[in-house]
């Protein structure tokens, strides 16, 4: 028996985003955007208010309104905005560290500096993300995809020495190293769950090392 239909609003929820189409409106839209990431990049969190954006970026608040549903809705666009541009810069610099040697030690040595500058020139984006990604399903949805994409650029840079690499199961080996050497890297420049980077090595000093380990763990056949 098919159950009766409940009766509706008639009234449809409004898009969190409305998408300007003049350009006048979509360089004030850019405006905004720019305006909530550098509020970002200063407090290191979200905690600004749309008032400030508003002020920062001489859009008035109510036309922010006429364009986001609130704050969440204009932080998961800025998210989406920034997250394409690093995943472009991603793919190019892994890319080019991964082609632009013969041998695997000296891609595992490009490999490593390319993913240490990268996450060090992107930190004041990423940190205040990762924060927001704890209590934000949308956010921490979105920076996954992004992250395998890093894996993925990463892991297939080293494998294109899969012949060199000594280990029983060579796919296994790669993304083992990539899991310690972003978290060392992370946690050196204080990309989590909290704000505070570790005391250790430079970050140069860190690479060295890290690419070492990385070379040697590889070269070495299991149960050695």
């Amino acid at each position: 028996m098919l159950e009766p239909k409940l009766p509706t609003s008639g009234v449809e929820t409004p898009p969190a985003i409305r998408e300007p189409l003049q350009a006048r409106s979509k360089e004030s839209f850019a405006r905004v955007q720019d305006a909530a990431l550098s509020l970002l990049r200063e407090r290191g969190d979200d905690s600004f208010t749309l008032a400030e954006v508003s002020e920062r970026s001489g859009v008035s608040t109510g036309s922010i309104y006429g364009r986001v549903r609130g704050k969440d809705a204009l932080l998961r666009l800025v998210h989406q905005r920034e997250l394409e541009r690093i995943d472009a810069a991603t793919l190019t610099a892994l890319g080019e560290a991964a082609a632009g040697h013969p041998t695997l030690t000296g891609t595992v040595s490009a490999l490593v500096a390319a993913l240490a500058r990268l996450l060090q020139a992107e930190a004041g984006v990423l940190r205040p993300f990762m924060l927001r990604a704890v209590h934000d399903p949308e956010v921490a949805r979105a920076g996954r995809r992004s992250s395998e994409r890093e894996v993925a650029a990463f892991c297939d840079g080293l494998l294109r020495h899969r012949e060199e690499i000594r280990r029983a199961d060579p796919e296994a080996a790669v993304h083992w190293c990539h899991t310690v050497v972003y978290s060392v890297i992370a946690r050196r420049l204080g990309l989590g769950s909290t704000v505070e980077g570790a005391s250790g090595p430079e970050v140069d000093v860190m690479v060295e090392r890290l690419a070492s380990m990385v070379s040697s763990f590889l070269l070495t056949p299991d149960g050695t």
